[in-house]
């Protein structure tokens, strides 16, 4: 080969990947981004004797620092007090996490199971206790130690249920403490992902996808789940599973859930590699999705599963 040959085809191996890195992504975000822009049916209001009664259900492992800022915001949340009940589950911490949830009028819930830690065990046993202890509940709401609740987050949810929603997604975002670069860019990532891309999902009439944090679901639909104590991204496993059963995730982008986020480049870059490899461990579910969407024409599936 010479190497005039060689150099043209080095050429068009680069060109090749510049446009799967740099043009192909760039069509993706501008077609997301011209399908958000579509008008979607306002959630509308609850009146006030038909809001239901919210059980906020928060996970907390050695969180004594962060706990008091979300804690304090559930105090604050535009809903009527009586109708609020918020549950931390202090989940094998060797701080004071327990201590932190009465002074703000939440009840602990005191995990001691070494052998089946983690997010999804935490959530599957405090879900089960406080179905058992509140059966007034109907919507159940899921936000992470290191969150800040709007005001009118909650009164989005029951909304979204009113308006026959059985899963909803809030608007979760990150609020960085600093303008470094990698804090910026991390937040434009989490806005390109939580609220442009459930957006355009909405427009589609697809799931709009679960993230983790700010989820709300109904009573019937709770009391029928459980997080995949295995997964790596327990909310990722959990909304195959609700798509493959016909069940699509509402947004609800009045329900703001904003969080903090690493912003040294160690703590950002094994956050994330722990979530593409737990996308990665989803691969083959996500796979057989895929396939029965398309021979179903259905899109919802289709594209939950290429999410």
């Amino acid at each position: 080969m010479s190497l005039r040959v060689l150099g043209t085809a080095l050429k068009n191996l680069a060109l090749l990947v510049l446009v799967c890195v740099g043009v192909v992504p760039g069509l993706y975000l501008a077609a997301l981004a011209a399908l958000s822009l579509r008008p979607t049916r306002p959630l509308g209001t609850v009146a006030e004797s038909r809001l239901p009664r919210v059980c906020v259900l928060v996970p907390a492992h050695n969180e004594v620092r962060d706990l008091p800022v979300v804690l304090e915001s559930l105090r604050e949340v535009d809903y009527p007090r009586e109708l609020v009940a918020v549950h931390v589950v202090a989940d094998n911490c060797t701080d004071a996490t327990a201590d932190v949830p009465p002074r703000y009028g939440a009840v602990v819930h005191v995990r001691s199971d070494p052998q089946h830690a983690g997010k999804g065990a935490a959530l599957n046993w405090l879900l089960a206790r406080v179905l058992r202890s509140d059966p007034a509940a109907q919507a159940f709401v899921f936000v992470d130690a290191d969150s800040n609740v709007s005001r009118g987050a909650l009164r989005a949810f029951a909304a979204a249920l009113a308006g026959g929603a059985k899963a909803v997604q809030g608007l979760d975002i990150i609020q960085p403490v600093s303008d470094r670069p990698l804090a910026t860019l991390r937040k434009l990532a989490f806005h390109l992902v939580c609220d442009l891309r459930p957006l355009a999902y909405q427009a589609l009439g697809a799931s709009a996808g679960l993230h983790g944090n700010g989820m709300c679901f109904s009573r019937s639909l709770v009391e029928t789940l459980s997080w995949d104590e295995a997964a790596v991204v327990e909310d990722g496993a959990l909304h195959l599973r609700l798509v493959e059963q016909g069940i699509s995730v509402a947004f609800a982008r009045d329900a703001l859930i904003t969080a903090t986020a690493p912003e040294e480049l160690g703590p950002a870059y094994g956050q994330t590699v722990r979530w593409e490899r737990g996308k990665f461990d989803l691969f083959g579910v996500s796979a057989a999705l895929i396939a029965r969407g398309v021979r179903q024409r259905d899109r919802s599936r289709v594209i939950a599963g290429m999410d």
